[in-house]
């Protein structure tokens, strides 16, 4: 089974916006006053939710006003689905290795042993 990276997000993850609306909808967002993500920005989950199965999340970037969704029978704010983002992973960069590389061999490490080669005298 695999796993989806956002059944292991969390409230302060980065995501990136992948996935843009369609005209309509950003039509109807423009007409009840509703910011959208926009395809290539860097957002801040805030928190996850679901909503008619789809997972969801709230951004920290964007914060809507609380209103009535037809669709939901309630007042809530905007929530985007997940899957218009992809998840940002922060590594570490740890160039030590390299270094160990490129400096003088510690004398008290002996140097590797030459490779041997099959077929060849010993």
């Amino acid at each position: 089974m695999v796993m989806s990276w956002w059944m292991t997000a969390k409230p302060g993850d980065r995501v990136e916006c992948v996935v843009d609306y369609d005209f309509a909808v950003k039509l109807s967002a423009i007409t009840a006053g509703v910011a959208l993500p926009r395809v290539g920005q860097v957002y801040t989950i805030r928190n996850l939710c679901v909503r008619f199965d789809v997972p969801c999340c709230r951004l920290v970037e964007i914060v809507n006003d609380e209103r009535f969704h037809e669709d939901l029978g309630y007042v809530d704010e905007q929530a985007f689905s997940v899957h218009q983002f992809r998840p940002l992973v922060a590594r570490p960069t740890d160039i030590s290795v390299f270094k160990a590389m490129l400096g003088p061999q510690d004398a008290s490490r002996p140097a590797a042993p030459a490779p041997q080669h099959e077929g060849a005298d010993s």
